[in-house]
This record gives C-alpha cells, sequence and structure tokens, in this order.
C-alpha cells in the first residue's frame, strides 16, 4: 500500500505504524482510537484543519468511530509520512 511502512502489534488491540523506523501512529483498535505523530508547531494547525482530530499523546487523536474519522486518520498519517520522508531527505542530502 505505501512503500516503507510497517505494522507493528504492540499488544493485543495496539498496533504501531512505523516508517523509517520511527512511530508515526498508534492504533488501539480496543479504545478505537488512533494517535498520529504530529510536530508541536504543527498540532494547533492540524486541530484547526481536522474537525475530528483532538489533541493526543503524541501528536494528534482521531477516535474511529465513523468513516470520516478514518479518512481523518489516514489523512494524517500521510501527513505523517510525509514529513519523516522529508525531513530524512533533507537531513541525508546536508554536508
Amino acid at each position: 500500500m505505501w512503500p516503507q511502512i510497517q505494522l507493528e502489534p504492540q499488544s493485543q488491540g495496539v498496533t504501531d505504524v512505523l516508517f523509517h523506523t520511527r512511530t508515526i501512529a498508534s492504533i488501539d483498535s480496543d479504545r478505537e482510537i488512533a494517535e498520529i505523530a504530529v510536530s508541536t508547531v504543527d498540532v494547533d494547525q492540524v486541530l484547526r484543519d481536522h474537525a475530528d482530530a483532538e489533541p493526543g499523546s503524541i501528536g494528534v487523536a482521531v477516535h474511529l468511530t465513523s468513516p470520516s474519522d478514518f479518512q481523518t486518520a489516514i489523512a494524517l498519517i500521510r501527513q505523517a509520512r510525509k514529513e519523516v520522508l522529508y525531513h530524512w531527505q533533507f537531513s541525508s542530502s546536508g554536508p
């Protein structure tokens, strides 16, 4: 689906989403919530842009109770992946 994305079970019902060995999200199917990593400078903007998101322990959280919630979570996971990818690319191209 997404190159270099890995799913790593942490416990029954909890799965981490990893990209370049960094946890970009944690999905808890028992609590029906996705915690998505967002840089602290971007949290307020993400909360303004996504009505389904709320502050979370690693950035933002989305309760997975409707199709729109899943779409929001996927969009935020994609955004987190891009942030890691671009930071990784920029840091690896440095002197």
